[in-house]
């Protein structure tokens, strides 16, 4: 707010604070429309005031927000499993070998039988 009320305005209904260790900054951002471009652009700005308050080694990281999984994804998830797994949130942060542990997989593993199952990293 100090350098601009606009730019104050923005990081305020933007950034949300989610923790501080290991000289690493975790927030969420969820900007949108001109906001993200105002925050976007004065981002220099924004890191050197986070490395005057928490140290100047302090990394910034974005944590993705969650979504709410209240929903299936498709019937045919509701039908073959009974709810929603909420897939994209919930392998984000998962290694490739509990995903082929993952019920889903498994049932896929039953119903198609394939003969292998890649697992590629999102890039």
């Amino acid at each position: 707010y100090d350098r601009s009320y606009e730019l104050g305005e923005c990081f305020s209904k933007s950034v949300r604070f989610v923790s501080f260790e290991n000289q690493i900054l975790k927030w969420q951002s969820e900007p949108l429309g001109e906001c993200k471009e105002r925050l976007k652009h004065a981002y220099p700005i924004i890191k050197h005031f986070v490395q005057e308050i928490f140290g100047i080694d302090t990394k910034i990281q974005k944590v993705d927000t969650p979504k709410k999984c209240d929903e299936p994804s498709s019937m045919i998830e509701e039908a073959e499993f009974g709810t929603s797994s909420c897939i994209q949130s919930h392998f984000q942060a998962i290694e490739s070998e509990d995903i082929l542990k993952a019920p889903m997989v498994q049932k896929a593993k039953e119903l198609f039988k394939p003969k292998r199952i890649i697992v590629k990293t999102k890039v």
